[in-house]
């Protein structure tokens, strides 16, 4: 019989954590920013990595904005008027979080099923099926 030894994933689904984030319209150039984990321990323990989306505090609401209430958070987001943004999707692996730096924050489970089907609606069904 063979034994599988699983390692739990050190962060966990909703968990608001400091990444290096490359930026889509600056090439080459990675900056910290927070980003939420929406990926399932099953992910991780495939893979070692995590889906995350980019967290922003830029003035904008568009379709892409997922703003982050504090009744949404088990703590306070660093600064006002966060925003998940539902198109800035991405995966990393531990080498691109930020260690030095604490969880920020969590996002309640249901809020982040909520923005999982954001995400789907925005950024991944396709818009004449809308």
């Amino acid at each position: 019989m063979v034994l599988i030894s699983i390692v739990p994933m050190p962060y966990k689904r909703g968990d608001i954590i400091w990444v290096y984030f490359s930026l889509p319209y600056e090439r080459g150039y990675t900056k910290e920013h927070p980003a939420v984990i929406i990926s399932n321990d099953q992910v991780y323990d495939h893979d070692d990595m995590y889906i995350i989306v980019m967290i922003t505090t830029s003035p904008r609401t568009d379709r892409y904005s997922f703003h982050l209430k504090d009744n949404m958070l088990t703590g306070k987001m660093p600064k006002e008027n966060s925003q998940a943004r539902t198109h800035l999707i991405s995966y990393l692996t531990e080498q691109q979080i930020v260690t030095d730096r604490k969880v920020i924050s969590s996002l309640k489970k249901d809020y982040v099923d909520r923005l999982v089907e954001r995400i789907n609606i925005t950024s991944i069904i396709a818009d004449e099926d809308l």
